[in-house]
């Protein structure tokens, strides 16, 4: 049985979240590692104002990981 629209819809939204949070993922350890800290301790640092905040721009520049 084929897809409804709403169901392409809601499933093209997802598929656009998950590649978000990978994405989210990669820039976060790769700026973790350059700042010789864990993942979760960078990220406390960022919410502390340490080290900027992972912006659109840097997920729009980000390939797409597979």
């Amino acid at each position: 049985m084929p897809m409804s629209k709403q169901e392409r819809v809601a499933h093209a939204a997802q598929l656009k979240s998950e590649a978000r949070a990978r994405k989210l993922h990669v820039i976060a350890e790769r700026r973790a590692k350059a700042a010789k800290v864990d993942k979760a301790e960078f990220i406390r640092q960022i919410v502390k104002g340490i080290h900027r905040p992972i912006t659109a721009e840097d997920l729009a520049a980000e390939p797409d990981p597979s």
